[in-house]
């Protein structure tokens, strides 16, 4: 059966920003994820089909030098028309502001070079765009292909799409709406906007856009990386594109690194060993910088004990983020001081003279730090990473503190983005982890970090699943669901006017 994983990096919000949904109808069921005012699914799983996405980075506008004059802007030899619009911005307090702006036929104008001025023009802006369709067709898909049909539309402007279907085909598309563009211009830079030269001469097809089925690996993955690295061999995925798209850009993260070693190794996967696989915390990063540090300790002449006794618990270290590790907790204080590392980790095999040097002193000043903090360096990871649902807002929890595992470029991605009195508190990351198996039944399981329902016994029970990891079974049919339920609300309306 194919498995299908799903983990995207959302705050941790309030309402919020995604919440799980079941939607019926006469031409399909699906469960998924949705966020308010938006009639479809980011990532859904149907009767016949599971999909999911993570964010590409192609090209997706351009600039333009545009000669102006007064309320005209020349093209090739000839002046023409600025076409004006008045735009109305409402602030927090109810103030209207109203500015004109300017367009030219790439776009508006919105800044000035010299006596020149730019024009931005957004890739798919000569389009007509519907999410909305985009997302019905997939709903109701049948199959991977219905799947990458439904984005040879070029409805949607760019995200990697990984797909599978109960008949155990995968699908992987770098999706993007991309412009035929003169390959001998520098688009990185404004181009000349008075020539017709640059003008765009249509867009790819999807017969050009990077997308793979059936890999002789068996897998797919995408985390945010470039279509080269969606499985192995490298490069499986091809691209035939200009520089100017960024394709192929994007470099292997670390992430990446992880779960491409996880699924390589692995030639028959359960649905067990997915949800591990979802939940792993190796910090594939401590994996290349670690060594480096205590081979810079090496040379810590001083006698500080508690410098010594940090050193032997990151050489006993495994690398993993897990509750009860106090190498974690070393670990990530070192990085905090130490800054980020120049270049990729992965690369990196030797540090300077003066980089170890400034290694063993960053962790000399962590000791002092966790010493204030804790009066030890002996600190378990969970004692201090806690899921953060800031009362003060009214999020989700009230003032629970839930001890996590995870952080750091882990598969299992937790944020640390607030740090009050020795407690980081968590409030990005994996916001919810599904995970599909499409056999049959089709099973679907998931975990969520918030709740809409801030102050029930509901909020409290999807906290705690969150922060032990515990999946819950999202059911597909009703009377399975019915099983579950504490009430039941009908709702009803009679059309519209």
């Amino acid at each position: 059966n194919v498995i299908l994983v799903s983990d995207p990096h959302t705050p941790f919000d309030w309402p919020t920003n995604e919440f799980e949904v079941h939607m019926e109808s006469p031409s399909f069921s699906v469960i998924g994820t949705s966020s308010p005012g938006f009639p479809g699914f980011w990532g859904s799983t149907n009767r016949y089909v599971a999909g999911a996405g993570t964010a590409n980075h192609p090209d997706t506008y351009d600039s333009y030098l545009e000669e102006v004059d007064g309320d005209r802007y020349k093209y090739e030899g000839s002046w023409h028309p600025l076409r004006e619009r008045e735009e109305v911005f409402k602030t927090s307090d109810g103030i209207e502001i109203r500015s004109t702006i300017q367009y030219t036929h790439h776009g508006p104008l919105l800044l000035k070079d010299g006596k020149r001025y730019i024009s931005v023009r957004p890739v798919g802006n000569d389009k007509i765009h519907s999410v909305i369709t985009a997302a019905l067709k997939r709903m109701r898909a049948k199959s991977v292909d219905d799947i990458k049909e439904s984005l040879g539309d070029l409805q949607m402007q760019t995200g990697n799409i990984v797909a599978g279907d109960v008949d155990g085909n995968i699908l992987y598309v770098y999706n993007m709406v991309q412009p035929i563009k003169d390959e001998s211009l520098i688009w990185e830079k404004p181009v000349d906007g008075t020539k017709a030269k640059t003008e765009w001469s249509g867009y790819f097809g999807m017969d050009r856009i990077p997308h793979i089925k059936n890999p002789s690996s068996g897998w797919l993955q995408t985390t945010n990386d470039a279509p080269r690295f969606a499985t192995l061999p490298v490069d499986a995925v091809k691209v035939d594109f200009p520089d100017y798209t960024h394709a192929n850009k994007e470099q292997q993260g670390l992430r990446g690194q992880r779960i491409v070693h996880l699924l390589d190794k692995d030639d028959s996967i359960t649905l067990e060993e997915m949800k591990g696989y979802a939940m792993d915390t190796y910090v594939q990063m401590a994996k290349y910088v670690v060594p480096g540090l205590l081979k810079a300790l090496d040379g810590y002449t001083g006698t500080d004990q508690d410098v010594i006794d940090a050193r032997e618990i990151l050489q006993e270290w495994d690398y993993f983020a897990d509750k009860d590790s106090k190498g974690m907790t070393i670990f990530w204080y070192w990085w905090k001081e130490y800054g980020v590392i120049k270049g990729d980790p992965s690369s990196i095999l030797l540090f300077t003279a003066d980089e170890e040097k400034e290694m063993r002193s960053a962790l000399e000043r962590v000791v002092e730090t966790m010493n204030d903090y804790y009066g030890t360096v002996e600190k378990k990871w969970g004692d201090i990473h806690v899921l953060d649902h800031r009362p003060s807002v009214g999020l989700s929890g009230g003032d629970r503190k839930w001890s996590l595992n995870g952080g750091l470029t882990t598969l299992l991605l937790r944020n640390t983005e607030r740090f009050e009195e020795g407690i980081g508190y968590v409030s990005s990351g994996s916001s919810r982890v599904s995970i599909v198996e499409l056999g049959d039944p089709i099973r679907v399981y998931s975990i969520m970090a918030s709740h809409n329902d801030r102050d029930s016994k509901y909020a409290e029970a999807s906290d705690i699943r969150y922060g032990n990891e515990e999946f819950k079974e999202i059911f597909f049919e009703k009377e399975d669901v019915l099983t579950v339920v504490d009430k039941t609300v009908e709702l009803s309306y009679t059309g519209y006017e």
